[in-house]
């Protein structure tokens, strides 16, 4: 998908240097962020949209000063799968 993003000339200079060049990547990492904080997409959908492993993503959350939030179906996930690994079902 490709989006046409419309800045005011007068900002044009300003939002290019303070991205240095990576505005698409910028951009796409801003609407994954924002879309997943405000429970728009899971996790492993922001993920997608960008690309990134799990362990990206965290980062990239952590960076932008934001909390690893998890779902209440990531820490059922989790919490089977370490039930699993302590009864030897995970080997």
């Amino acid at each position: 998908m490709n989006l046409t993003l419309d800045i005011p000339a007068d900002s044009e200079s300003l939002v290019r240097s303070a991205v240095s060049g990576a505005l698409d990547i910028y951009t796409r990492e801003a609407l994954a962020v924002r879309l997943y904080r405000e429970n728009r997409v899971t996790k492993p959908e922001a993920q997608a949209i960008l690309q990134y492993s799990r362990f990206e993503f965290d980062a990239l959350l952590k960076q932008s000063g934001g909390h690893n939030e998890f779902s209440a179906d990531e820490i059922w996930e989790q919490a089977e799968r370490a039930r699993e690994l302590s009864t030897g079902g995970g080997r």
